[in-house]
C-alpha cells in the first residue's frame, strides 16, 4: 500500500471529523509512516497520525504558550 493512500476507515474518520468541526482547519501532512492528521481550532491544534495499516495513532493536544 502507498503511503499516501487512505483507507475506507481513516476516510470516514475524516469525513466524521469535517462533520463534528466544520470551524476546523483540517491539514494533511504526508509522512514517511503514513499521514499527519492536523487539526486546528482557534488557538487549539491536534495532531493524530494515519499509519499506512489503518490504525489511528493519536498524539498530544498542543496548547499556546
Amino acid at each position: 500500500m502507498n503511503p499516501l493512500e487512505l483507507t475506507v476507515a481513516q476516510c470516514r474518520f475524516l469525513a466524521r471529523l469535517r462533520a463534528n468541526l466544520p470551524n476546523a482547519s483540517v491539514t494533511l501532512h504526508g509522512a514517511r509512516r503514513g499521514i499527519i492528521v492536523e487539526v486546528r481550532l482557534g488557538r487549539r491544534v491536534e495532531l493524530a497520525r494515519l499509519e499506512p495499516s489503518g490504525r489511528l495513532a493519536r498524539d498530544r493536544v498542543v496548547r499556546a504558550a
